[in-house]
């Protein structure tokens, strides 16, 4: 995959993100693999995390450390060649000014406003890239087949509002992708 090709896939990732929020209200959790597959041809293969797996930690560490290696063995056997590991959902995040950072280790940081988001990290050999928005929650609307949705808009944040570097059971997921 050359690097425009891959460049052309993450923005067009990024947008259907976007859209998912914007026309459905939520994003549900799921892990994206961009790829080549055997026949070298650009792919974007999207791994929805069923809610069952969502249910607590234990249950998220099951699907990690049961079910994804299965997943990436499956993949493998089908020759992709992953080129970066995109994971996504919808989250509440904390905002901390960075003059009272002291108290991520000195507690109280639960009195902080929290914000919804929605969470992209894109992982490749070489960075991670973290990106979220602001879901801004407007009510209900009708959309063209006359169905109630929720009317939300999102509010991409600057890089300087993103969190740098992320740990967790769902970071570092290129590293299990990888062919080995």
């Amino acid at each position: 995959m050359t690097p425009e090709k891959f460049q052309e896939l993450r923005e067009l990732y990024i947008e259907h993100v976007s859209n998912v929020v914007t026309t459905t209200g939520g994003m549900f959790p799921h892990i994206t693999v961009i790829a080549d597959d055997k026949d070298n041809a650009a792919s974007m293969i999207h791994i929805p995390l069923p809610d069952e797996f969502m249910a607590n930690n234990d249950t998220k560490d099951e699907f990690i450390d049961r079910i994804l290696p299965e997943i990436v063995e499956k993949l493998h056997k089908d020759e992709f060649t992953p080129h970066a590991v995109a994971w996504t959902s919808e989250c509440w995040m904390r905002v901390i000014p960075k003059e009272d950072q002291d108290k991520l280790v000195t507690g109280g940081w639960q009195s902080f406003p929290k914000k919804e988001i929605v969470f992209v990290s894109i992982e490749t050999a070489d960075k991670t890239d973290v990106i979220t928005y602001d879901i801004i929650r407007k009510g209900m609307k009708v959309d063209k087949e006359g169905d109630m949705i929720e009317d939300v808009e999102l509010k991409e944040n600057s890089p300087e509002e993103n969190p740098g570097q992320i740990n967790g059971r769902f970071s570092q997921l290129f590293n299990k992708f990888r062919k080995k």
